[in-house]
């Protein structure tokens, strides 16, 4: 029997022959193109594994979000003048909304904008189904008046409520500042000036703020930068001359109050406008105010 030609490169294989017939080359381009074809379907079937198992994935990723990321709760901290349904109702939140459809940074805008006294909002996503809204509330300072209408101010001089009962903030201790050119007042800005930013009021405050007087003083009167005094009704007015030194000022102020035993007196006006020189007087008759 006639052997083929692969049988015989086969045999020649297995007995080690050095010399490889013509044959033999057929065979194994044969063999390789065929390893070819198995690694090729073996890469494409795993392809096609990850791609269902992606999909897979996807599914259960979308069915998860759409079914239990369902707002469920809304609480609200730092809570102080509003009810929480109030501030809940303005936030535009309902509870039964998809947690990732909500936006936080449109509810903090409308809340910031509808309740000028708060400083400011965060609104928190909270996995699984839960929403946290922060308020910080700003805390009034100061009061002005304004043709007969008087405006609470924060520490910045941003404007905070507007009311004609002058009694009432007395009362909470607010601090009567009386300014220039004040040229707008709205409820949630900065107080604006005709003569521009005017900033050195704000310092004033703050130095005033951090004193030994701080706690005392109820009356502030700036008739410009050189025109400025501190008061306590009934007791004292410290005359502060212009806006510069003022911290050095008001130490010198303290220094003669305490050496000079004017504490609980009435009728005391120090002059501490000029930072080498200070004075006191007792004025009995005189009304501080």
């Amino acid at each position: 029997m006639t052997e083929s030609r692969y049988g015989a490169a086969r045999r020649n294989i297995r007995s080690g022959a050095r010399d490889k017939p013509y044959y033999y080359r057929p065979w194994m381009e044969a063999q390789t193109a065929k390893r070819q074809r198995s690694g090729k379907n073996t890469l494409i079937i795993s392809i096609l594994i990850l791609i269902l198992a992606a999909a897979l994935i996807g599914a259960v990723l979308i069915g998860f979000f759409s079914s239990y990321f369902d707002l469920k709760s809304i609480n609200v901290k730092g809570l102080s003048k509003h009810s929480e349904e109030e501030i809940i109702l303005t936030s535009g939140i309902e509870t039964g909304t998809k947690l990732y459809s909500i936006d936080s940074d449109e509810a903090e805008r409308k809340i910031l904008a509808a309740y000028p006294e708060i400083a400011d909002v965060t609104v928190k996503k909270v996995l699984p189904a839960d929403i946290v809204i922060e308020l910080t509330y700003e805390t009034p300072e100061y009061f002005v008046g304004i043709t007969g209408e008087y405006f609470t101010l924060s520490d910045s001089l941003r404007v905070i409520e507007r009311t004609s009962d002058r009694k009432s903030l007395e009362s909470l201790g607010l601090v009567y500042v009386e300014m220039p050119n004040i040229k707008r007042a709205v409820t949630g800005e900065r107080i604006e000036f005709f003569g521009g930013d005017e900033v050195y009021i704000e310092e004033i405050l703050k130095n005033l703020s951090e004193s030994s007087f701080a706690e005392e003083v109820n009356r502030v009167y700036i008739g410009g930068k050189f025109d400025i005094a501190f008061v306590k009704v009934g007791e004292y007015r410290i005359e502060m001359g212009d806006f510069k030194d003022q911290r050095l000022k008001l130490l010198m102020a303290e220094k003669v109050m305490e050496s000079g035993g004017y504490r609980g007196v009435s009728g005391v006006v120090l002059d501490v406008s000029d930072v080498s020189e200070s004075s006191a007087m007792i004025h009995k008759t005189l009304k501080i105010e």
